[in-house]
Formats: structure tokens, C-alpha cells, sequence
């Protein structure tokens, strides 16, 4: 399975509670980006707390670049700042609900695309 699938299963899985503000708040829940660092060799570091926050490359709030070039897809800064505002509720459906994690997975699967594979996910 690719890493972007791996990403979309993981957000799809129930395993991870959503939260918003830190890509992982230990006790509460990850962000979207928070649960692709746990995937990527980063989440077997262990990283540092700070507080309730865990840090993964040095950061308690932004994917760290190394993440973004281990997943090996086409992820543009427009798209991480699309998906941390439709995570940290900055953006609404137009039913003026929230993105949950099946929400942001759905997106994902639609608009990223793997370097080695030049179509969407979907």
C-alpha cells in the first residue's frame, strides 16, 4: 500500500481522535498532519513534549518538511494550508458543518497525487 493510502486509511480508522491547534496533543487527539507524522519514520521517534504537545521534526504545529518529502506526493503549499483549515475548523462544508478525519480523507483521496503515480488516489 502507498503512503498516501496508508494516510487516508489512518484518518478513515477510528485509531485517531481529531483535534485541532497541534499536530499531536498527547491525551486529546491529531491533526491530520499529526497522524501522517505518526506514519512517517518520525512517529517511531518518540518525539520530545512540550507540555501536552508532542513535536515531531523540532515542531509541535507544522508538518515538518522531511514528512511531506517521505510521502512522496504531490502536496503544494496551497493543499497543506487547505487541509490545515479545513482540520482546525477555519473552513466549513457547505452545509456549514466541520471536515471530520473521513472529510479530510475524502479530499485527500481526490486531489493528492503520488510522484510515481500521476492520477489521484480515487
Amino acid at each position: 500500500m502507498n503512503k498516501v493510502a496508508q494516510w487516508i486509511d489512518a484518518l478513515r480508522s477510528g485509531k485517531y481522535k481529531q483535534t485541532k491547534g497541534y499536530l499531536h496533543k498527547v491525551g486529546v487527539g491529531h491533526c491530520c498532519f499529526g497522524v501522517l507524522c505518526e506514519l512517517s519514520p518520525l512517529g517511531g521517534e518518540g518525539g520530545r513534549k512540550f507540555g501536552m504537545a508532542e513535536t515531531f521534526g523540532g515542531s509541535t504545529t507544522e508538518v515538518p518538511p522531511s514528512v511531506i518529502e517521505w510521502l512522496d506526493a504531490y502536496l503544494p503549499g496551497e493543499y497543506v494550508d487547505k487541509l490545515y483549515h479545513m482540520n482546525d475548523g477555519d473552513l466549513e462544508k457547505e452545509d456549514g458543518s466541520l471536515y471530520s478525519f473521513n472529510d479530510i480523507a475524502d479530499w485527500i483521496e481526490e486531489n493528492i497525487v503520488e510522484l510515481d503515480n500521476p492520477s489521484p488516489i480515487a
